[in-house]
């Protein structure tokens, strides 16, 4: 080991963006390294690579942007960059309970390692040097920086070893785990809670103490029927099963899950029927598992795995939660006393995209959504009415001539393709409006579910604004989604994803703050597939780059 004098060490720091195509400002790589003037031409005797992600470049593509390679943060944050709430609720998945809401302020760090030169370790650069780190200008205060402690290229008793040292490390450094996942967390506070959690009272991660036998399928065959075989025949294996032993319906497996667990998971309703039939009450609320969960809480972690999987794809629309997973969910509830509809038809309909106030529209179209959405068509006419007007008024459109739709002063125009260019007349803007009072008549309606057919058949009452304009909209193939791209790009725009200033304008309005709070209360994109406005394909608001790239 050769000695060093950390006071000569310099250490440097370059921050360069990402690689990522499509959110380049949302993720910036940190390289630190730390130099001795005597060593310079032998290379970094310390170095240390991180990720920073900027929160508010994350808008609600956080899964995508971290890709399949970083699952670690994904089992801890959602796919707008916030902490997932069972990771911070007073359950048994927060574990040392020192970890809150304010994982979701500042940006984001992910330490990828920390490296010293193999003849200097032993004499503690490696924490020095990573203090260094977190004390620069690069970490506010507010900041918080993750790792994961996994080796690379290590295999067997040399992975657990080396983890173990990293673990160590990390801990040392004042890292405390995230809940019971994977990952670990810093904060610059040095009173926050993480700090009063002694290095032997970090919990483990989950699972840490159950291990796997040499034949499961052997040792516990029920649990692997269950699994495996989810048609009707189920029922004829769980019976013959309960015939010779009626305790192997009780069975815990070698990671403490009971065959109700297994059959919550997968889901197989046939099996979850046939053992709800008899008394499963100790069962459904057994959480002396890996996962410290109830079966129903199972199926629930493996209902929202599914759903990541579906936010992480942005060429893919979510399509709500499978039927069978709303029918395990619902069997479940009802035996374990929960408050269900009388149908399992009126659960799905209030269930099936994930409502969690009661009140959304069609089951995803929640109240705040509504507010929002609203909220942007009145600023939208609150700000330009008098231009409209003025627009219409003065003659800036040549009589029955064409109007540069790119140069529009109006800005929901922008979100009517370049292909419409050469029908851009007057009436054709008169029927645009048109359809946007229509839209917002929809809004404004009472428990009404937006949707094209609604807009549609308003535009048919004898009352409707501009009947002859909205029929030329029409006519020339204009869509009520057009619209439906404004408004809920220009909502998301101003929401808390985005700007905030939705927030902040509505903080003392009574009318915003009574409403319910809900998990779509920021789903713009299954708002936006719910209307139509398919991921997969172009949408505004359009460039003058994409009507020249079409030729226009």
């Amino acid at each position: 080991m050769v000695i060093l004098d950390t006071s000569k060490l310099a250490i440097s720091i370059e921050v360069r963006d990402h690689w990522h195509h499509q959110h380049p400002e949302a993720i910036q790589i940190i390289d630190v390294t730390a130099r001795h003037p005597q060593q310079g031409q032998l290379g970094a005797i310390a170095s240390l690579t991180a990720w920073r992600l900027v929160r508010a470049h994350i808008r609600d593509d956080f899964l995508h942007i971290l890709d399949a390679d970083h699952q670690e943060l994904a089992n801890v944050f959602d796919k707008y960059g916030q902490v997932r709430p069972h990771i911070i609720e007073p359950v048994y998945y927060n574990g040392s309970g020192c970890w809150g809401k304010e994982l979701n302020k500042g940006s984001l760090f992910y330490v990828f390692g920390v490296s010293v030169e193999k003849r200097f370790r032993g004499q503690g650069i490696g924490s020095w040097f990573l203090d260094k780190f977190l004390h620069s200008d690069q970490v506010q205060q507010l900041d918080v920086v993750t790792c994961w402690p996994a080796p690379m290229n290590r295999h067997g008793a040399l992975w657990e070893a080396t983890r173990d040292r990293q673990l160590a490390f990390f801990r040392k450094n004042h890292f405390r785990r995230i809940g019971r996942t994977s990952l670990f967390g810093y904060s610059s506070n040095e009173v926050h809670p993480s700090r009063r959690i002694a290095v032997a009272q970090d919990v483990e991660q989950l699972g840490a103490d159950f291990k796997a036998p040499d034949n499961p399928k052997l040792e516990f065959p029920l649990h692997t029927a269950i699994y495996l075989d989810t048609t009707s025949q189920v029922i004829d294996t769980i019976q013959q099963h309960y015939n010779r032993d009626p305790s192997s319906i009780h069975v815990s497996d070698w990671v403490g899950a009971t065959p109700l667990h297994i059959a919550a998971a997968k889901p197989n309703v046939f099996a979850l029927r046939k053992l709800l039939s008899w008394d499963m009450s100790a069962d459904l609320v057994n959480t002396k598992n890996a996962e410290g969960e109830t079966p129903l809480g199972t199926l629930r972690a493996h209902m929202n795995a599914a759903r990541m999987v579906a936010d992480a794809n942005l060429s893919l629309d979510w399509q709500g939660y499978p039927e069978d997973a709303l029918e395990a969910e619902f069997l479940l509830k009802r035996s374990m006393g929960i408050p269900v509809p009388s149908t399992f038809q009126q659960y799905i309909g209030n269930n099936r995209y994930g409502c969690t106030c009661g009140h959304c529209g069609g089951g995803w179209f929640s109240p705040r959504m509504r507010f929002q959405l609203t909220s942007a068509c009145d600023h939208h006419w609150a700000r330009f009415m008098g231009l409209i007007v003025e627009i219409l008024d003065k003659e800036v459109f040549e009589s029955k001539q064409v109007t540069e739709l790119e140069d529009f002063l109006d800005p929901c125009c922008r979100y009517i393709p370049p292909v419409f260019k050469s029908s851009f007349f007057k009436t054709f803007y008169e029927g645009y409006c048109s359809v946007f009072c229509l839209v917002w008549q929809s809004l404004t309606a009472p428990d009404a579910v937006l949707s094209w057919d609604s807009v549609r058949h308003q535009s048919d009452f004898p009352g409707a604004p501009n009947r002859m304009g909205t029929n030329f909209y029409f006519r020339k193939g204009g869509l009520v989604a057009y619209v439906f791209d404004a408004i809920t790009d220009r909502a998301y725009e101003v929401s808390a994803l985005r700007n905030g200033e939705h927030d902040e304008k509505h903080k003392d309005n009574v009318r915003w703050t009574a409403l319910p709070t809900c998990a779509n209360d920021l789903d713009f994109r299954l708002v936006r597939s719910m209307l139509g406005l398919s991921r997969g394909a172009k949408w505004g608001p359009y460039t003058r780059s994409d009507f020249e790239a079409l030729g226009y």
